[in-house]
This record gives C-alpha cells, sequence and structure tokens, in this order.
C-alpha cells in the first residue's frame, strides 16, 4: 500500500499536495461524525501551530530591553478619565 502511494505522490510538488487531493477523495465517502472528528483533528494542528508561533513572539520579545512586564502593586495610582460622570 505505500508503494502504491509513494508512486502516485511523486506526481505532486509536495506530500501535502498528494494528501489533499487523497483526503478529497475519500472525505466524502465518511460519515458525519468521522468528518467532525477529522476537522477536529485539523483544528488541533492549527492551535499548535498558532502556539508555536505565539511562544516564538513571546521570547522575542522577552528579549527586548521594552518589557511591558509591570507589577499593579509597584505602579503609581493615576486619574483614569473615562468621561464616567459620578452623581
Amino acid at each position: 500500500m505505500l508503494r502504491l502511494f509513494q508512486q502516485y505522490a511523486a506526481e505532486y510538488k509536495t506530500k501535502q499536495d498528494a494528501y489533499a487531493k487523497i483526503w478529497n477523495i475519500v472525505d466524502p465517502t465518511l460519515s458525519q461524525h468521522n468528518r467532525n472528528f477529522a476537522q477536529n483533528i485539523q483544528l488541533l494542528r492549527k492551535s499548535k501551530e498558532d502556539v508555536q508561533i505565539d511562544a516564538a513572539l513571546r521570547a522575542s520579545m522577552t528579549n527586548s530591553e521594552d518589557s511591558v512586564d509591570y507589577d499593579i502593586d509597584d505602579m503609581e495610582p493615576t486619574n483614569l478619565d473615562f468621561d464616567i460622570k459620578v452623581s
């Protein structure tokens, strides 16, 4: 089976293209439950990628000198005018 897949996968630029082609063939044959399951897996993969990107951005920000990590107890009280009229 793997050889058969590799033979047809060689026609595509990337493995992802081959997987997408196969998925487009298989997806309509699946039950709704299995389609939902596959969509959930895809969302988890996207979430993982988003977390990795976010972690890399946070790491790059912590290396900068302009950090915004302050403790609320160490800050001076200020008058924040939000145009709220108290009677």
